[in-house]
């Protein structure tokens, strides 16, 4: 999929706001994406569904390569019982959000370098 350089940075400071702790987790037994999702950053409209960038898509796209990666796009921090906010869940998420937003940087250091080259 291709982003545009405000969705990979609406991506990028819902996920640096996510792992900073300054976060609202909306349902602690769901993940990155639907608490991503539903950001305030991202303008989600409960009614339609619309929001300025897919967070289910970066999550899909950006995790490869994360070195915990359980091989499901979907469902990429391997499965751990309990809330998905606290102890070694929380641990590999943000370590996971952190990947993500390394790999953002890549995409938007491309961008520049493009529009430079052009």
């Amino acid at each position: 999929m291709k982003y545009t350089k405000e969705q990979l940075n609406v991506a990028k400071n819902i996920l640096l706001s996510l792992i900073s702790g300054d976060r609202k987790i909306y349902d602690t037994h769901l993940g990155i994406c639907f608490n991503a999702a539903r950001h305030p950053i991202n303008k989600y409209d409960t009614w339609s569904g619309d929001c300025l960038v897919s967070m289910y898509h970066v999550v899909d796209e950006l995790s490869v390569g994360w070195e915990h990666h359980s091989g499901d796009g979907l469902y990429p921090i391997p499965y751990l019982k309990g809330n998905k906010w606290e102890g070694k869940n929380l641990d590999l998420r943000i370590d996971l959000m952190k990947y993500i937003v390394s790999k953002i940087d890549e995409l938007l250091g491309e961008l520049i370098c493009k529009v430079l080259l052009v």
